[in-house]
């Protein structure tokens, strides 16, 4: 059987071994001794993968020929991601991306990933993996410019993008993709437990509010059944006071091809107190990256990560042990929303 999911991580090992997570910044404009300059966009706002930073305005541009053909998701998840994607008959030597109002910029070395032809024009498409800040927390616009191979730079295009509250947590999974297609995400935990759509996690009564307030678990189901809502984005968070002590299983599952003409990439990335933690599968990496064809059907559920935490609650097998967290007066697993009952009628059918 043809495997419907391209998975990257191996690929993209030999391929961008020079990758780091974090941007990298230009010595030339440091501190005169030898130190980069400060990121003000890293820490509040994004990094960009295989970047650098350069301190100062980004260049003006030098010709009027706009930027085309230009694509990301205008929404953000602390923690989450996005691709920007180019597609464009013009050819792009840098791509130059800023945060309007912050100085700096990143300077993005292009790679055309794909060139196809179209009404007999050849077109170039390009893409930009931004990873959203831990400490993202307002609406703001991006900016992005490119220079051409024969070196003109091109006017700036904006976008505003949303900031989407999401769940704060010591242990943070996030998986962006860049098309409107119900790809789910999946996490066993040490206890055997499976946070998903349909297991959302646990929330408990706060007798204060008079309310029910979310612990821990799935903060957003995207595009559920292929009802859209463009987010893109799913992301699981887990406080510490919630953290299971040993092995950690994601999975990635196509659950609704809601598009067939076009190809889905996604990004995962998974951080424990602030950091990457390490992606023991054989060669596995992190953050990671993937694909899934055009044509793909539904059902992979592909295990493209598993990590250790080496402190937290001890579980057995079937048995959270949340005793030991934070007491609280009433607790419950999450209900499941309209959207997820759907997916489970769709399921079954």
């Amino acid at each position: 059987m043809k495997r419907n999911l391209r998975f990257l991580g191996t690929m993209l090992c030999a391929a961008f071994a020079a990758f780091a997570f974090t941007a990298c910044s230009s010595d030339d404009d440091g501190d005169g001794d030898g130190n980069p300059p400060a990121n003000p966009i890293e820490k509040e706002y994004f990094t960009i993968e295989n970047a650098e930073f350069v301190s100062g305005e980004m260049p003006e541009s030098t010709t009027s020929d706009a930027l085309q053909g230009v694509h990301c998701n205008d929404q953000a998840l602390s923690n989450g991601g996005n691709f920007i994607t180019i597609s464009s008959p013009v050819e792009y030597e840098r791509f130059y991306v800023a945060v309007e109002g912050v100085e700096g910029y990143y300077d993005f070395m292009a790679v055309n990933e794909a060139t196809r032809a179209d009404a007999g024009a050849q077109y170039f498409t390009y893409s930009i993996p931004v990873y959203y800040s831990v400490d993202l927390g307002d609406n703001f616009v991006l900016v992005i410019s490119g220079v051409t191979v024969e070196g003109y730079i091109t006017p700036k295009y904006t976008q505003e993008i949303t900031h989407v509250e999401s769940l704060a947590g010591d242990l943070l999974i996030n998986l962006v993709f860049d098309q409107p297609k119900d790809v789910d995400l999946h996490l066993i935990m040490p206890s055997g437990r499976e946070i998903y759509y349909r297991d959302r996690g646990d929330e408990g009564y706060n007798e204060e509010t008079d309310s029910w307030e979310k612990l821990f678990g799935l903060d957003h189901d995207s595009n559920p059944g292929c009802s859209i809502d463009n987010l893109n984005n799913e992301n699981i968070s887990i406080p510490f006071e919630y953290v299971q002590k040993g092995k950690y299983t994601v999975i990635v599952n196509l659950y609704a091809n809601c598009d067939y003409s076009v190809p889905v990439n996604y990004s995962l990335q998974v951080r424990y107190k602030g950091e990457l933690v390490k992606n023991m599968l054989p060669e596995g990496v992190n953050p990671l990256r993937g694909y899934y064809e055009a044509d793909a059907s539904r059902g992979d559920r592909t295990i493209v990560m598993e990590f250790e935490i080496n402190e937290g609650i001890e579980v057995d097998d079937n048995n959270d042990n949340y005793d030991e967290a934070e007491p609280m007066y009433q607790r419950r697993m999450i209900p499941q929303s309209p959207a997820a009952k759907a997916k489970l009628m769709m399921k079954n059918d």
